[in-house]
């Protein structure tokens, strides 16, 4: 079994830039959110509701983040290895990036739930196609590949920030829940 994953699946030195990359999109949007709304939260919660609030959003973000790393690597368990693992830095890197900030762009613009729901699955399937488009060409442009890669790697320092954070944030709400 571990014999066919490690075929199937790329090596832990191309999985972790491409989790930075993702962690640093969901924490980062969680830290935006968050900050958007504190000044709201001040006027009417206390500060332990406040940080219970802030702990509980980096756990939601750790789960997040692994459960779309996995839905990356499950995608390259399906498909072969010239498709995403032998560039899995670059294309997963170029499919997280344009798949998060569609997201990140549709959620920050629409606030009515009817043109939300309306827009929902065009937005999808557009978002999924040009991720899909953008990921093939990014192997093929050297440029965009190199980027990729800088990026990626660039990333990884914000893990020493987040994975800790979150730690923290585990054992205050594992406090909280059984005090």
């Amino acid at each position: 079994m571990t014999r066919i994953l490690s075929r199937r699946l790329p090596n832990f030195r191309d999985i972790l830039p491409v989790y930075a990359i993702i962690a640093f999109m969901v924490y980062g949007w969680t830290l935006f959110t968050y900050l958007r709304y504190l000044q709201y939260w001040l006027r009417f919660l206390n500060i332990r509701e406040i940080l219970a609030i802030f702990c509980y959003s980096m756990l939601a973000d750790l789960a997040e983040s692994l459960f779309i790393l996995f839905i990356l690597l499950g995608i390259c368990l399906i498909s072969p290895a010239k498709v995403l693992k032998d560039t899995f830095v670059v294309r997963g890197t170029s499919l997280v990036v344009c798949t998060l900030a569609s997201v990140f762009v549709f959620l920050n613009n629409f606030t009515d739930l009817n043109a939300y729901m309306n827009m929902a699955l065009p937005w999808a399937v557009a978002t999924i196609l040009g991720a899909i488009l953008i990921a093939f060409f990014a192997t093929r442009l050297a440029f965009v590949g190199k980027a990729a890669r800088w990026l990626s790697d660039s990333m990884t320092i914000f893990l020493y920030i987040f994975l800790p954070v979150t730690a923290i944030s585990l054992i205050t709400v594992i406090v909280r829940n059984i005090v």
